[in-house]
């Protein structure tokens, strides 16, 4: 394994060049350097065949004093300088395989200027023949290694140029892909699965005509990291941070980004279980990519999308339901919420359409009742919503006294002024017709007696006005006196009464609390029900009445579906009686659905009841008896008064 790593190394630090350089030859004989130094500057390319001997010339770009080498085979040779920028030496007996050309700068400065090496070899098969094998332009940090199942080249020098590979499937021979690279000093060659080991040339554009000029690279392809790698199993959450649970089997390093960005690393660790936390980037979706790194820069890569939600469920409610009275012991509350998964009301769950909004029956006891409603989202944060509701038997109850009363004062009142400017109207006008014939009476008398003097005539004329100007005499004898209005309002009175009597024996009055029949009944209004309405008559379908289930005292109005001996089925959304569809379209919209999927056979002396609100009614459908027996039935519903309207 060692070895294997040195060699890599040696191999990522070559380069080449396709620049030639003048042709020198060291007639001296090679000779072998046992010494070991670490080398400035390493140059090293693959020998395609034996060669009998070798000749290279290295042309240093800046002068200096230098020292260089070749190694083949297990052989080394001492190359000699032959001037300021000049080395060269000559090699016998070169192997198939790989040659390597090292230089050491003895100024001390510890580097080596750019490098041009130019070598002539003698071929062992044709006598005199030679080969020119160019070693050119150095590749400044190459590296090669896998991110998952691509394979990765970089390398730091800019000035290199374009860079062509080419990747071949060492058990195959086939080519997997021909790439140049130039942008950001990188390429990427996705290797197939099936592939264990692959052969990487390398070479700058510069040199990629030149004869041995490319570098080879023989890689084993990684099938998976020792080490696994787990997110928290979330898919939102509150902390701003993802949690990883690693365990390596060998030594790994680890990297992490979110949305493309560097957010977190670690270096190398021995092997044993780890728990990593990654810093998320933004509120809203974060994509984060956790890689762990062994000693050879190979990457394996763990995928994870995360939603940052720091922010609880946003509950809406159609009412303010904190510190009310009720008069029932069964009441509706009803809203909307927003990205929740789990609803609950004093620990007890609620159901959530697939639009967000809810309804639910609570049942209340006398006196206060608290409740708390707790939502939760995915990520982990929480609202909550506290209300309290009183049950009063008596609150909201309206007294049909009271009602009757006001109308009759207001009926009384109203009919008392319109009597009396009635009233005030004759009289003023029988004033004026008798005043009138006075006053022809006063002019007739006038004409006959012309012999009486001016001063008589002026005598009768004030007279005349005095009894024109007296209609309000007149009116107190023939208005309203006290005898008068007594006896009228006593006539009244009694009327009134009567029709309170009929109104509080007949008719009783209760507001709506509950949605279960809107639109039809709408919360808010006034209901008027008839005490009397099956004295005489039986239950019809289409009544809507109120009614007692036994065991509980809430009053349920509810719309009368099917009666005794009927036979109520659902489908496709439509209520059938008796095998036929019922029409219901003068109280409930074409788009409305009654779901359910029993099928009902209604006993004697019961009744079968929906809600008009289909979705959001408790009735037969849910009633732990689903017949409403006739006995427990109170009242038909004769109309409402909209009071919803009248007083918002």
């Amino acid at each position: 394994m060692k070895w294997k790593k040195y060699l890599y190394t040696l191999l990522v630090a070559a380069s080449l060049s396709s620049a030639p350089a003048t042709l020198v030859v060291n007639a001296a004989s090679a000779t072998v350097d046992t010494t070991s130094s670490k080398a400035d500057k390493i140059l090293t390319y693959s020998v395609p065949q034996d060669y009998k001997g070798l000749t290279v010339t290295i042309q240093v770009e800046k002068e200096g004093k230098y020292e260089a080498k070749v190694l083949n085979n297990g052989n080394t040779f001492a190359c000699v300088q032959t001037d300021d920028k000049t080395l060269s030496c000559t090699a016998s007996d070169i192997k198939r395989g790989t040659l390597e050309v090292q230089i050491t700068n003895k100024d001390g400065s510890g580097s080596v200027p750019q490098v041009t090496a130019t070598m002539k070899m003698a071929s062992s098969t044709t006598s005199n023949s030679t080969d020119n094998i160019s070693v050119g332009q150095d590749i400044t940090d190459f590296k090669l290694y896998f991110i998952d199942n691509k394979l990765v080249g970089e390398w730091a020098d800019t000035g290199v140029g374009n860079i062509n590979a080419q990747v071949i499937d060492l058990n195959t021979s086939e080519t997997i892909a021909n790439v140049t690279a130039s942008d950001e000093n990188k390429f990427e060659v996705e290797i197939p699965t099936s592939t264990a080991q692959v052969i990487v040339n390398v070479v700058p554009s510069a040199s990629s005509k030149v004869d041995g000029a490319a570098k080879t690279f023989t890689l084993d392809v990684p099938q998976s990291a020792q080490a696994t790698v787990e997110f928290e199993n979330i898919t939102s959450t509150n902390k701003g941070v993802a949690t990883v649970n690693t365990t390596f089997s060998d030594v790994y390093a680890v990297k992490a980004f979110c949305n493309d960005a560097l957010v977190f690393s670690e270096d190398y660790k021995q092997p044993g279980s780890y728990t990593f936390e990654v810093p998320l980037s933004e509120e809203g979706e974060n994509d984060i990519v956790f890689y762990v790194v062994d000693q050879s820069g190979n990457m394996y890569s763990t995928k994870k999308t995360l939603t940052l939600d720091t922010s609880g469920p946003l509950m809406t409610f159609d009412s303010n339901y904190d510190k009310i009275t009720v008069g029932t012991t069964q009441y509706t509350i009803s809203g909307k919420i927003e990205d929740c998964k789990d609803f609950s009301i004093n620990g007890n769950p609620i159901a959530v359409s697939t639009d967000g909004s809810f309804s639910y029956d609570i049942s209340l006891h006398e006196g206060a009742n608290e409740f708390e409603l707790l939502a939760n989202d995915e990520a982990g944060n929480e609202s909550t919503y506290t209300f309290t509701i009183t049950y009063d038997e008596n609150a909201n109850k309206v007294n049909p006294l009271k009602v009757i009363s006001m109308l009759a004062v207001v009926v009384g009142v109203g009919a008392y002024f319109y009597n009396k400017k009635k009233k005030a109207k004759a009289s003023a006008e029988e004033v004026e017709e008798k005043s009138g014939i006075e006053f022809n009476d006063d002019d007739t008398v006038e004409e006959k007696s012309s012999a009486k003097s001016e001063k008589n005539l002026l005598t009768k004329l004030t007279s005349k006005e005095k009894k024109t100007s007296t209609p309000a005499k007149i009116e107190e004898k023939n208005g309203f006196n006290l005898k008068n209005i007594k006896k009228e309002h006593i006539k009244f009175a009694c009327v009134m009464a009567t029709i309170i009597y009929i109104f509080g024996i007949a008719m009783s009055f209760s507001p709506i609390t509950s949605g279960s029949m809107e639109p039809t009944l709408m919360t808010g209004d006034l209901a008027v029900y008839n005490k009397f309405a099956y004295v005489a008559r039986d239950i019809q379908r289409g009544d809507i009445v109120s009614f007692k289930l036994d065991g509980d005292r809430t009053i349920y109005s509810k719309r009368v579906i099917a009666i005794a001996g009927d036979t109520v089925e659902f489908q496709n959304g439509y209520v059938y009686v008796n095998g036929s569809k019922i029409d219901e379209t003068a109280y409930l919209d074409a788009s409305v659905e009654t779901n359910c999927n029993k099928t009902f056979e209604v006993p004697a002396k019961c009744c079968f009841v929906l809600g008009d609100n289909r979705e959001d009614s408790k009735d037969s459908r849910y009633f732990d008896n689903p017949y409403v027996s006739y006995k427990n039935v109170i009242n038909r519903l004769m109309f409402t008064i909209p009071t919803h309207h009248i007083f918002g």
